[in-house]
């Protein structure tokens, strides 16, 4: 037993440290009472916020950090798909939990998005040697030139949808390191909705300052990539 102690000590250490910190989920339930003490409220029985609203609000600054931070900070919520082409078929589903378009390859080869309204115009100049194109559509991807060998590949990259929390104990989609954000970007939405325009405006400036502040951070480092207009309101 005492061996099977330490063993697992040595394997907390080694898993947890300075290099590699261990984070416990945040859940739903632990960004509601940060909101609540945001809004002065020590708790959920003599209060004019009733969890079910908060949780509304929260779920809807989730949405709203994504949209306007830069993809770097969300790195959990980017997959890529590997799409299996069928000889003949120009168009193939949108991968699960598709939310945004970030880049698709054909053949290795970094394929061109244009606009669904320029697909006829686009695709005689299409080659899969040199210049894949592609659009979406009705949940649909379209790759053209339409395959034509069972060789030819494509991958998707993607951000994927943030699921609303409906229970106390799902977990929160955005980063650990985000949760002050998220908490404040909800207690200002609350306090807009409820006309409190002072203490709004109040977080709205915390809100705005924490956000330009990872912007810059993200666009500072060896991530190069375009920072999105900050600010409570989506892009």
């Amino acid at each position: 037993m005492k061996k099977l102690i330490m063993l697992c000590a040595l394997a907390g250490a080694f898993l947890c440290n300075d290099l590699i910190p261990c984070y416990a989920a945040t859940t739903l339930s632990d960004i509601r009472t940060k909101v609540r003490r945001l809004l002065y409220e020590t708790d959920s029985t003599n209060t004019i916020y009733a969890d079910a609203l908060l949780n509304d609000f929260i779920n809807m600054a989730q949405r709203m950090m994504v949209d306007q931070m830069p993809y770097s900070a969300h790195w959990n919520l980017l997959k890529v798909d590997t799409v299996s082409v069928s000889i003949g078929t120009p168009y193939y589903s949108l991968p699960s939990g598709f939310r945004e378009i970030l880049g698709v390859r054909v053949n290795q080869k970094a394929a061109i998005q244009v606009k669904a309204s320029d697909y006829f115009g686009k695709i005689g100049q299409a080659t899969i040697a040199k210049d894949p194109m592609f659009f979406l559509m009705n949940d649909y991807i379209y790759i053209f030139p339409t395959p034509t060998a069972v060789t030819q590949t494509a991958e998707v990259l993607f951000a994927v949808n943030v699921v609303d929390m409906e229970t106390d104990t799902t977990e929160v989609q955005t980063l650990t390191e985000f949760d002050n954000l998220l908490s404040v970007g909800a207690a200002m939405l609350v306090l807009t909705n409820d006309n409190q325009q002072t203490r709004a405006a109040a977080l709205e400036k915390v809100y705005t300052t924490l956000l330009t502040s990872t912007g810059q951070t993200l666009a500072n480092s060896n991530v190069i990539e375009p920072v999105p207009d900050t600010g409570p309101q989506k892009k």
